[in-house]
């Protein structure tokens, strides 16, 4: 009995020991990690001028027809917002129906006399074959012999020229085919259709006027702008456009400038080209900012904000090393930086990247 006793105190002594070792360690782990760091500095930025317009479409698109023919149907009316590839016009052609059946009907007439080509060719080979080896035991005369290849040679040959005679009448069938698709017109861009010239039973010509379509991936910007900034801006500079709906800066080039001052606002017309992009469409308010001149703003990587809710923060290092978050209040976001307005003190280190192992009261080596 006392000798069980001591052997279960032991136990329990190796036991505290062990847990007590284990949870040394455990407070002993140091808790910090390795951040690439920013260092906040006052920047000389643009001070901008900006003016909103809305957006149009640069360039209509006109559709044409390919064929003769006459209007069958048309899917849309004036005003109507299509997509891509959306059938908008039917066409009857008798004559292209007429040069399809024709092209079908040679190909079935050249594969039926191809199968009796084939017939003869094979009998011909056998012929030929068996007066070969008649010819090389000097059973049968050359002459007899050469009959008998010739014979095989004409009836190979009718088979390519019958081959070929197929692979032709296809290929004008695939011509056919291809001005057939002419018959249905498919809208080629997304848009807005704003003219139709034609309607049901309209006989028409290759080259008549069918559909205006405007796209709307291909748009412009139109604003009057204060006569101030005539002088700094000219044909191919480059301004940056701002769409608050899709909260996003585009670049834009200027087009084209209408210099005539309006009398009662003091303004000009100027023409902004954007680029392509499906998120743009007509009539989006957009606004144009031209910089006139310089200001010293704070600036940072986007990767560095934690946004929580509404809220934007950095994570910022103090004396001891140890990270904080810190409230920000931010202004335009551009090309991956963002203005601070307020929050953040030129000099300042703050969390370049935020990753899932920077928290507050980490410390960073």
């Amino acid at each position: 009995m006392k000798k069980n006793i001591v052997i279960s105190l032991i136990f329990l002594i190796l036991l505290f020991g062990c847990s007590k070792k284990e949870a040394n360690t455990k407070e002993g782990v140091t808790n910090t990690i390795n951040v690439e760091l920013y260092s906040v500095q006052k920047v000389k930025v643009s001070d901008l001028y900006e003016v909103s317009g809305n957006l149009v479409s640069k360039n209509p698109v006109n559709i044409v027809s390919k064929v003769m023919g006459t209007i069958v149907s048309i899917n849309v009316n004036e005003g109507d917002r299509v997509s891509k590839d959306k059938l908008l016009i039917q066409i009857d052609s008798p004559e292209i129906s007429a040069m399809l059946d024709r092209a079908q009907a040679s190909i079935e007439e050249a594969k039926k006399s191809l199968i009796m080509a084939k017939t003869n060719e094979k009998l011909a080979e056998s012929t030929f074959k068996r007066y070969e080896n008649l010819y090389k035991e000097q059973a049968i005369s050359k002459q007899e012999f050469e009959v008998k290849e010739t014979a095989y040679l004409v009836a190979k040959s009718e088979v390519e020229r019958l081959e070929n005679v197929i692979r032709q009448a296809e290929a004008e069938k695939a011509r056919v085919k291809g001005m057939q698709s002419y018959l249905y017109v498919y809208a080629p861009v997304s848009g807005i259709v704003t003219k139709k010239f034609v309607t049901p039973g309209t006989n028409i010509l290759p080259g008549m006027q069918l559909i205006t379509i405007e796209p709307e991936d291909n748009l412009r910007v139109e604003v009057n702008a204060d006569e101030k900034v005539l002088g700094m801006i000219k044909i191919g500079k480059k301004i940056p456009v701002y769409v608050e709906a899709l909260n996003k800066e585009f670049e834009g080039v200027v087009a084209e400038i209408i210099p005539a001052i309006d009398t009662q606002s003091r303004t000009f017309k100027m023409k902004i080209d954007l680029p392509k992009n499906r998120d743009l469409a007509i009539g989006l308010y957009a606004t144009v900012r031209i910089a006139m001149g310089t200001k010293d703003a704070i600036y940072i990587p986007k990767s560095a904000l934690y946004s929580k809710g509404q809220l934007d923060y950095v994570y910022v290092v103090g004396n001891d090393k140890k990270l904080s978050l810190r409230l920000l209040r931010i202004g335009k976001i551009s090309n991956n930086m963002v203005e601070v307005l307020s929050g953040l003190n030129e000099g300042e280190k703050i969390v370049k990247v935020v990753e899932d192992t920077v928290r507050e009261g980490v410390e960073i080596q």
